[in-house]
């Protein structure tokens, strides 16, 4: 008997996660777009160096016991190759490839 239950339990578990799973692009579509983007002043190419995003994360769990939550956050990215000068004590772009070992945008 208890292995039917976990059997079953497999099952539905994983046919809920597919679905719920394919429901989440269907989520972001309606609701507009998951993160809204406000940049800073403007730069001379016209990018940015520093872009501002927020938005909200939802978790849900409903095994073994149910609990869900959200919050709201906000990230702040900034990129290193196009900022004028590095903050004191901080890492330079070519000083971060260097550590990190990769040749990419920082």
């Amino acid at each position: 008997m208890q292995l039917l239950y976990f059997l079953c339990s497999i099952v539905y578990t994983s046919i809920t996660t597919l679905v719920l799973s394919f429901i989440i692009p269907f989520q972001a579509l309606l609701h507009g777009l998951i993160f809204s983007r406000v940049t800073s002043s403007s730069s001379d190419d016209g990018a940015e160096p520093i872009s501002l995003y927020e938005g909200i994360v939802y978790h849900q769990r409903r095994h073994p016991i149910p609990h869900s939550f959200k919050y709201q956050f906000r990230y702040a990215l900034i990129d290193l190759d196009r900022v004028p000068h590095a903050p004191p004590n901080h890492l330079s772009p070519d000083e971060a490839r260097k550590i990190t070992d990769t040749n990419g945008p920082m």
